[in-house]
């Protein structure tokens, strides 16, 4: 996502079929970039069979360590 750049403009949404992250840099494959108006609908989509990002990730922020069995929702 990317974030307004000025208070009158709206998110933009970049999704991917699939996505690989190596030295800062997300490699994307088929591409759909949504632009939305004030009311969160989409108006305008964009395609594209490839496209990178370049954004750097702390993975340690994103990473946890795995939970007990007694503190999973649907303990076996």
């Amino acid at each position: 996502m990317q974030s307004p750049t000025s208070p009158d403009a709206y998110p933009i949404i970049t999704t991917a079929q699939t996505a690989e992250y190596n030295a800062d840099v997300w490699t994307l494959k088929d591409v759909v970039t949504h632009y939305h108006n004030k009311e969160g609908i989409t108006v305008l989509e964009s395609t594209a069979p490839d496209g990178k990002l370049n954004l750097r990730v702390n993975f340690s922020q994103v990473m946890t360590p795995p939970l007990r069995e007694d503190q999973l929702a649907f303990p076996n």
